[in-house]
């Protein structure tokens, strides 16, 4: 099967609709298929790079559907996978099979297949197919079918994560296993993350606060170099406030930049304060608990699915952490103050997201280009509710 996807990364926009793309392509690779992306990522170079390492052909990034169908034909791809909220045109004509990545409403077209891989697309804010309504709907996820075929894969079941984010998962639980506190006879291990661009520019304030955390800790800031704060202005600041006068106990910040690394530093860490995107999918099957902030529209459903679930912390939107930067430190020491309550989060979140997303929705693709475009299959349309 050959694929070709449609997404774009960038430091206003995230790089959450790339990465969920390559971690299909990761499973499309080491089965044999060949994987293509129209997209631009010329702002974010780790992930050119990546996308490279990983023999993901890059080619012009289509400006709406007619572009994207010629570019179609002219690799000859059996599916063209979509993750992409503002691209323009129809693609309801397509004489080649089209998969749609949503988040509820965000990024709805007509598809021959769907997928919205949202941690609260199951149970509300969801999709339906026009001739039928979502089967039995579980914790994990649920399928629309009409005719039998599978026209919309809703919930975590279907959330894609990399192979790097499998093997943090097995390196945290030998972790853990031995030693599932740690933080109980060392520094708390804090990573801050912000969807690998941080476009609302949180980064600094979110540092100071876990600057003033009550216990002893480390953080590590993952900051993209000539990204404001600058590395230097936010570690003197960290220092000048870490003087005598402090009142926290964190005892050193180390600066990193984003990258593929990032899943490893995950598994070391005792807890992500990280934007609610696509980095939860990776947080949860890891298994390490997150606080959270909703930093855009489209994360509120899983940031409200995933906090009512109890396998994250929610503290707010931007404007909530900003205008209380203290809540953000309150939180984090009161789940490090309670192990309990942290393992029972680890666990619940670990359970959410086993990390074969990727190869469903490639079998789903396969059962489609397998039995071809016919009259039934273009009648297979989604509607929002």
């Amino acid at each position: 099967m050959s694929l070709l996807f449609r997404a774009d990364a960038g430091r206003a926009t995230g790089v959450g609709h790339v990465m969920r793309c390559l971690a299909i392509a990761e499973s499309a690779r080491s089965g044999g298929d060949t994987v293509a992306m129209s997209g631009s990522v010329d702002d974010v170079p780790w992930l050119s790079e990546l996308l490279a390492g990983n023999g993901i052909e890059l080619l012009e990034p289509a400006t709406d559907a007619q572009n994207l169908l010629m570019l179609g034909a002219r690799t000859k791809c059996d599916a063209i996978v979509v993750d992409h909220y503002l691209l323009t045109g129809d693609l309801s004509g397509s004489p080649i099979p089209v998969a749609s990545m949503v988040d509820g409403n965000f990024g709805a077209r007509p598809a021959d297949l769907l997928v919205d891989p949202g941690l609260g697309a199951v149970t509300r804010g969801g999709w339906q197919a026009t001739a039928a309504g979502v089967g039995a709907a579980t914790s994990a996820g649920a399928n629309a079918t009409v005719d039998g075929g599978e026209v919309a894969l809703l919930g975590p079941r279907y959330a894609p994560v990399r192979a790097s984010v499998r093997a943090a998962r097995l390196r945290r639980a030998g972790r853990t296993a031995a030693d599932p506190t740690p933080w109980t006879h060392r520094p708390a291990r804090i990573l801050l993350v912000l969807g690998g661009t941080d476009p609302l520019g949180l980064t600094r304030l979110l540092a100071d606060a876990l600057r003033d955390l009550p216990v002893r800790a480390t953080v590590t800031a993952v900051l993209a170099p000539g990204q404001e704060p600058s590395y230097e202005d936010l570690a003197v600041s960290w220092q000048t406030a870490k003087g005598p006068a402090g009142a926290g106990r964190s005892e050193g910040l180390r600066l990193v930049a984003p990258g593929p690394h990032l899943p490893e530093l995950v598994a070391d860490t005792d807890v992500v304060v990280s934007a609610a995107g696509t980095t939860t999918h990776e947080l949860c099957h890891i298994g390490v608990p997150g606080a959270l902030i909703c930093v855009a529209d489209n994360q509120r459903r899983g940031y409200d699915a995933l906090v009512a679930s109890k396998g994250a912390v929610g503290l707010g939107d931007a404007a909530d952490v900003s205008a209380d930067p203290s809540s953000v430190t309150a939180a984090v020491a009161a789940l490090l103050g309670d192990p309990d309550r942290y393992q029972r989060m680890s666990v619940t979140a670990s359970g959410l997201v086993d990390g074969q997303g990727g190869q469903r929705i490639l079998d789903a693709l396969g059962r489609l280009t397998g039995n071809g475009r016919t009259a039934a299959a273009d009648a297979r349309r989604l509607e929002t509710r």
